[in-house]
């Protein structure tokens, strides 16, 4: 998965960042630091990303925007592989219940298959790929900092509610922030390589 750049607008008046993708032209979350306000970037992207899924619409292109204030955000290893998958599945044309026949599944396992807070098996989303005429390859390259501005992070590659801008405040902020702490994925373990991938980013599941 390609990362997007966020823009981090440094808040005067209540300190810390509003962060915003202009990619997607809507959304806005913040974080009180520089680290947070990057891990509620990957949250804001992960639903935004979402809302394009469960509505079948293809992403937009990362762009590339210049200045120090853009910073490079990207998805957790299993995460960018499930948006990679959308992507090849959008582009190849097929009705989902042809994708489920090829993989041998359910049609209704589909939506799972796609879905940002559901846990998948990585051999699923192989297969899923294979399906496709596609492989799925995953590489381990050096972190970027989160904190240096916008430079790109491509290691391939858990979800909390963010908001739309009209929502922004400061109660929200903080259900935001208790959301985040609620339990990891229990639906199985990932293997070895993509748990080493996830270190930094483990997979969350929202309760209900």
């Amino acid at each position: 998965m390609e990362p997007y750049l966020a823009l981090f607008e440094p808040d005067p008046k209540a300190g810390g960042y509003v962060v915003t993708f202009p990619d997607f032209g809507y959304g806005a979350t913040q974080g009180e630091t520089g680290e947070e306000a990057m891990e509620m970037a990957q949250d804001l992207l992960m639903l935004t990303i979402g809302d394009y899924m469960r509505e079948s619409r293809p992403l937009p292109t990362p762009s590339r925007h210049r200045g120090s204030k853009f910073r490079s955000v990207a998805l957790p290893a299993l995460q960018g592989a499930k948006v990679d998958l959308y992507g090849t599945f959008l582009e190849s044309g097929l009705k989902k219940a042809e994708f489920a026949r090829r993989i041998g599944i359910p049609k209704t396992h589909i939506e799972r298959l796609f879905s940002l807070r559901q846990h998948s098996r990585l051999n699923r989303i192989e297969e899923a790929f294979a399906a496709l005429g596609k492989r799925l390859h995953v590489e381990a390259r050096n972190a970027a900092s989160s904190c240096g501005g916008a430079q790109e992070n491509r290691t391939r590659g858990g979800k909390v509610p963010a908001l739309r801008a009209s929502q922004f405040n400061a109660e929200t902020v903080a259900a935001m922030k208790a959301a985040r702490r609620g339990e990891l994925v229990k639906a199985g373990q990932p293997d070895k390589l993509l748990r080493s991938l996830l270190t930094n980013g483990p997979s969350q599941k929202l309760r209900g």
